[in-house]
């Protein structure tokens, strides 16, 4: 299967998703992330209709991305209205950023309130480098874009 994430704004080109990695089991997400970012397991594929939940590393000096594999290391730069482009097996999902948004690391709630809405979030840590929070960015497909 193809599962890829772009993201024209901070340089993201066709990088791999690894899909249902447990983000709770460190060995299962730290060899994802070695080779991509992770879709998190029980969530959504794009066609489905339903949260699609992808995490990935962060860093807080450009030279440790190589190091890390930190493909969102510039993630916070996003705004309203930025695309980012899910393919899978060569069909093309289009999602543009509706919102942003920086929560504790326990706040899961903000995640389980979404599981059923058709959005894509993108996690990483949150300040790069740390493990204090996380940075969220919910993106809505093409057809809801504009709405939240």
């Amino acid at each position: 299967q193809i599962f890829l994430v772009s993201i024209d704004k901070i340089g993201l080109y066709r990088q791999k998703v690894i899909p249902q990695v447990n983000p709770a089991d460190s060995k299962d997400y730290e060899k994802a992330l070695q080779m991509g970012v992770a879709q998190a397991k029980g969530t959504a594929f794009p066609w489905q209709e339903k949260m699609v939940y992808i995490f990935g590393h962060s860093t807080n000096y450009p030279w440790f991305v190589k190091d890390l594999n930190a493909l969102f290391f510039k993630l916070e730069t996003l705004t309203t209205g930025d695309k980012i482009e899910i393919e899978y097996n060569s069909k093309l999902f289009n999602y543009y950023v509706v919102q942003k948004k920086v929560v504790k690391a326990t706040e899961v709630e903000v995640i389980k309130e979404n599981v059923d809405k058709d959005i894509l979030v993108l996690q990483t840590c949150y300040p790069p480098g740390t493990f204090w929070k996380r940075l969220l960015i919910f993106a809505k497909p093409s057809k809801f874009a504009g709405l939240i």
